[in-house]
């Protein structure tokens, strides 16, 4: 796209779909497993033209690379916020979870007052930050780029498959019981350590849900469109859940697979409920759901990718 640019974040672009769905689109570099402080983003003068720091874990190296190299040395870079989810407590390890609250409500109100961008992940996202600081926040929502794998087995029509974070809160086994008492059959691909020994014997004790391993941001296509469905689910009333519009929903509806979410995820029923988008009740009562045709999705991740690059490269 003629710009050079890098991503900063904690974690890695193949743990993190949305890094990976944007580097699809922008080609910029990416500096992984950044440390909270990064003496090295300080101390070495800028090779890109754009810097997106994603997440509030990132806000204190945002903060120190705009004072040195844009307040102190007045070099010509742009700096972007990438806002992935709203600051929030945390009801688990509160006393640790609200020291960081604090942290990173602190930084998120200067990191506001200075002249760089903005992005989040939908429209009630940027609608409560604008609400909150009074500037606007672009919305890059999480397309991936459009693929065509095979499905390497006949789809069983009678199984889903769930990828991502594991546990109680995410998919409680009430929900669970609900598909099996369907009849229903659910693959599981990711990370399970944030789950307690009793979920996780609870999974593993039955012979219709089985959890496959963690997966890759670029290999989790090639996975999903084995599947019938996609199910998304993440039983929480918090605003970031209620407001979100997952990676995942978009992983999914790229290879035409449908998508079964929870009634919490509000924005994307809302936004995206159709013959390719249902809620848990109305799927588990019958409605029948298809997937996205290529065609309108492609049209769907070349709107959204061509803001973006208009994004990154305005002024």
């Amino acid at each position: 796209m003629g710009l050079a640019g890098c991503h900063i974040l904690k974690g890695s672009k193949n743990t993190s779909s949305r890094v990976y769905s944007q580097i699809e689109i922008d080609e910029f570099e990416v500096k992984e497993k950044t440390p909270l402080i990064s003496i090295e983003l300080l101390m070495k003068k800028p090779s890109y033209e754009v810097y997106i720091f994603h997440q509030h874990a990132m806000l204190l190296n945002l903060l120190l690379f705009y004072f040195f190299h844009i307040f102190l040395f007045k070099r010509d870079v742009e700096i972007v916020f990438d806002i992935h989810d709203l600051n929030e407590i945390k009801i688990k390890r509160f006393i640790i979870s609200k020291i960081y609250w604090i942290i990173h409500e602190f930084n998120e109100i200067i990191v506001f007052k200075l002249p760089i961008k903005y992005i989040t992940v939908s429209k009630g996202l940027a609608r409560i930050l604008y609400m909150k600081h009074k500037k606007p926040v672009f919305i890059y929502f999480n397309v991936c780029k459009p693929k065509s794998p095979k499905s390497l087995n006949e789809k069983d029509s009678q199984k889903l498959v769930y990828f991502g974070q594991l546990n109680e809160e995410r998919l409680p086994l009430s929900v669970l019981n609900l598909f099996l008492e369907k009849g229903y059959a659910i693959d599981f691909y990711g990370t399970v350590n944030t789950a307690s020994k009793e979920y996780l014997s609870y999974i593993n004790s039955s012979k219709k849900l089985k959890f496959k391993g963690a997966f890759n941001s670029s290999d989790i296509q090639n996975i999903i469109v084995n599947y019938s469905y996609s199910l998304i689910c993440i039983e929480s009333r918090r605003p970031n859940i209620r407001f979100c519009c997952p990676n995942k929903l978009y992983q999914s509806l790229s290879v035409g697979v449908p998508c079964v979410v929870s009634n919490f995820l509000r924005e994307v029923l809302i936004r995206h409920k159709s013959n390719a988008v249902t809620d848990i009740k109305a799927f588990l009562s019958g409605k029948s759901v298809s997937g996205f045709p290529k065609e309108y999705y492609e049209k769907i991740y070349k709107k959204n990718s061509e803001k973006y690059i208009e994004f990154l490269g305005s002024k």
